[in-house]
């Protein structure tokens, strides 16, 4: 297991993805945060915000429970947090008001307990529906007569005049 140890930003627990600032300081890996979105590997041991940690690089030990052997884990959108799938990172994107987060993979479960690490070069992927909005039929304060559709045309609404 290959390992560096760091001085830590903040308080991390075993098993957060964490991400190392340009000030040689590591905090919790963050979809949504610009400064922190860059995976540096995973803390492998309780540390303090001034303290060192031990941050795991390729293989992070039994720190995990609950994890699904062969499910490739992913950082969230909450700091510090993990997803095991592109479908639950895209589902967790389209619910915030995010335009966008960065898809940074961690790594694939060998065991319940245990990520292989395999960092990899991040990817920014678009909220699916931002931008996108709701008109209901009580809604009196904004009354369209058409969408416009990206190739330009238009859709007429029942009602307009």
């Amino acid at each position: 297991m290959s390992f560096a140890t760091f001085l830590a930003g903040e308080t991390l627990s075993p098993g957060d993805p964490v991400a190392l600032t340009s000030g040689g300081v590591v905090y919790k890996c963050c979809a949504v945060d610009p400064n922190t979105h860059f995976l540096a590997g995973v803390c492998l041991e309780s540390g303090t915000a001034n303290g060192q940690v031990r941050v795991g690089t390729d293989n992070a030990g039994s720190i995990y429970s609950g994890l699904t052997p062969g499910y490739p884990y992913y950082v969230g959108l909450a700091s510090g947090t993990l997803v095991n799938s592109y479908d639950q990172f895209i589902t967790d994107l389209g619910n915030t008001g995010y335009g966008s987060a960065v898809l940074n993979y961690v790594g694939r479960a060998i065991t319940s307990s245990r990520i292989s690490v395999e960092r990899s070069n991040p990817i920014t992927i678009t909220n699916p529906t931002a931008g996108s909005f709701l008109l209901e039929s009580s809604v009196s304060i904004v009354t369209p007569f058409f969408i416009l559709q990206e190739d330009g045309s238009k859709i007429t609404l029942e009602g307009a005049s």
